[in-house]
C-alpha cells in the first residue's frame, strides 16, 4: 500500500528481532537499504551480528565505508578480499602482515589492476611504495598498467618520482610522460622541464609539442636546428628580455649573429634586447662582425646606439667613423657635429668629410664644423659655393669660425672662383 513499508521490509525486521540473517537473506535486505544510501543502518546491523559476512557484502559496502568492508572481509575470512582492501587504503606494511599471518598469496599486480579501477589514489602510493622497498623493480612496467586505464595524472606522478636517475633506459618513457601532458595539461611539462631533471627524452618532438603550444623558452632548450631556434625567437613577444640575451649570448656566436639580424628584421622593437646582447658579447662576437650584422639589415639606428654606448671606451678611427655615418644616416646631426667639434682626434677627417659630402646634406652645419676642425677652409668655401651654399659661408665667417686667418682664406678662395 502507499506510504507503508514493503512487506518484505516487515518480514526482514522480524527476522532481525528474533535473530541472525542467512546469506541470502543479507544480500536481499541491504541492496535497497543500499540503494538508499542508508549505510549507517547496515552498520548498525552488522556491528550487532545481525548479518551474514560474506564477500558480496563487503563490495557492496566497500563503495561506503572501506573500513566496515574490511570488517566484513576480515570476520568473514576473505583474505584475499582483506589484503586488497587494505593496499587501497594505503594500510601496506599492514597488508603484507596480514597476508603473511593468514597464507594469503599476493598478487601485486593484480592487486594494483584492481586498485587502479576502484583507487587510483591508493594504486599510486602502493606503486611508490612497492618502489621504495624495491628500487630494481621495473617500474615501466608498473606504469603502463595505470596508462591502459588512461590514468595519466598518476602515470606521470608516478615516473617523475621513479626515474629521477634519468637513465638511458627511461628515455621512451619521459618522453610518453612530456607528450601525454601537453596535450590536456602543457604547464605540467613546463614544470617538469624547468626542474631540469631530465634530458633523455625526444628533444626534437618535444621541442616541436612545445612550439605548438606556446611553450617558447622550453622549444629554445630542446631544439638545436638553426632553422627552428631562428622560427621560434620570432616569438620575443612571449618571451622574457632577459631570457633572451642570456639565451643568445650562449650561443655559437655565428648562429647567434644570424638569428639577431633575423629578429632585427622580423621586428623593430627587438633592437634593444639584439643592441644589449651585442654590448654583453664584443669580445666573444667581434666588434668588426657586430658591425656587419647591423648594416647587413640596415639597421643604423641600432648601430647607432650600439657604437654609442662603447664610444667614450675608445680612440679607435674606424668606431667613430661607423657612428658617425649611423648618426648621419638617421638624422642624429647634432650628435655628428658634437663628435667632429669634441673629438677631432679620433677620425680621420678626410674620410669623414668625404662621407658628408657624398650624403649631399640639405645643411652643411657637421661639414663646416669639420672643415673649420682641421683647417680645411679652402675646401670648405670651395664646396659651400658651389652647392649654392653661399649664406652659409657667412654663418661660418661670423658664427663658427675661430680662425682670425680664415676670413683672408675665404675671400681668397671666393676671389679664384670668381664670385
Amino acid at each position: 500500500m502507499p506510504n507503508q513499508l514493503q512487506p518484505l521490509l516487515i518480514y526482514f525486521q522480524k527476522l532481525l528481532e528474533k535473530g541472525k540473517l542467512n546469506k541470502l537473506e543479507t544480500l536481499e535486505l541491504c541492496v535497497p537499504v543500499l540503494g538508499q544510501n542508508k549505510i549507517d543502518l547496515v552498520a548498525n546491523w552488522i556491528n550487532n551480528n545481525k548479518l551474514e559476512n560474506c564477500q558480496e557484502l563487503g563490495d557492496m559496502v566497500s563503495k561506503f565505508d572501506k573500513h566496515l568492508a574490511l570488517k566484513i572481509y576480515t570476520e568473514g575470512k576473505f583474505h584475499q578480499k582483506a589484503v586488497q582492501t587494505m593496499m587501497e587504503m594505503g594500510m601496506h606494511e599492514q597488508a603484507m602482515k596480514y597476508a603473511q599471518e593468514t597464507n594469503t598469496p599476493t598478487d601485486m599486480g593484480a592487486t594494483l589492476n584492481n586498485m587502479i579501477e576502484t583507487n587510483p589514489e591508493g594504486a599510486l602510493k602502493l606503486a611508490k611504495s612497492l618502489w621504495e622497498k624495491n628500487k630494481d623493480m621495473n617500474v615501466h612496467q608498473i606504469a603502463d598498467m595505470f596508462l591502459r586505464r588512461n590514468r595519466i595524472q598518476e602515470f606521470t606522478s608516478l615516473l617523475f618520482d621513479c626515474m629521477r636517475k634519468n637513465l638511458p633506459e627511461d628515455a621512451p618513457y619521459q618522453t610518453k610522460v612530456l607528450e601525454l601532458n601537453m596535450m590536456t595539461a602543457p604547464q605540467v611539462v613546463d614544470t617538469i622541464l624547468n626542474m631540469k631533471i631530465w634530458n633523455q627524452y625526444n628533444k626534437p618532438k618535444i621541442a616541436a609539442l612545445c612550439e605548438q603550444k606556446g611553450l617558447y623558452q622550453r622549444a629554445l632548450e630542446n631544439y638545436t636546428d638553426p632553422k627552428d631556434i631562428k622560427r621560434v625567437l620570432m616569438n620575443t613577444h612571449a618571451l622574457p628580455p632577459e631570457y633572451i640575451t642570456e639565451y643568445l649570448s650562449n650561443m655559437v656566436p655565428e648562429v647567434s649573429l644570424a638569428c639577431m639580424a633575423d629578429m632585427l628584421k622580423f621586428n623593430r622593437q627587438n633592437m634593444q634586447t639584439v643592441i644589449s646582447v651585442c654590448v654583453q658579447n664584443i669580445q666573444k662576437f667581434g666588434l668588426a662582425n657586430v658591425i656587419k650584422m647591423f648594416e647587413s639589415v640596415g639597421s643604423f639606428e641600432g648601430l647607432y646606439y650600439f657604437l654609442g654606448s662603447i664610444l667614450n671606451n675608445t680612440t679607435d678611427p674606424d668606431i667613430h667613423y661607423k657612428y658617425i655615418e649611423a648618426a648621419a644616416k638617421i638624422g642624429q646631426f647634432r650628435v655628428v657635429e658634437e663628435v667632429i667639434k669634441n673629438k677631432r682626434d679620433c677620425y680621420d677627417p678626410i674620410k669623414v668629410k668625404d662621407l658628408l659630402i657624398e650624403m649631399k646634406l640639405a645643411d652643411p652645419k657637421p661639414i663646416i664644423f669639420l672643415c673649420d676642425a682641421h683647417n680645411q677652409i679652402d675646401e670648405l668655401t670651395r664646396y659651400l659655393y658651389k652647392n649654392n651654399f653661399t649664406k652659409y659661408i657667412e654663418v661660418y665667417l661670423f658664427r663658427v669660425c675661430q680662425n682670425p686667418q680664415a676670413s683672408a682664406i675665404v675671400l681668397g678662395t671666393l676671389i679664384d672662383l670668381e664670385c
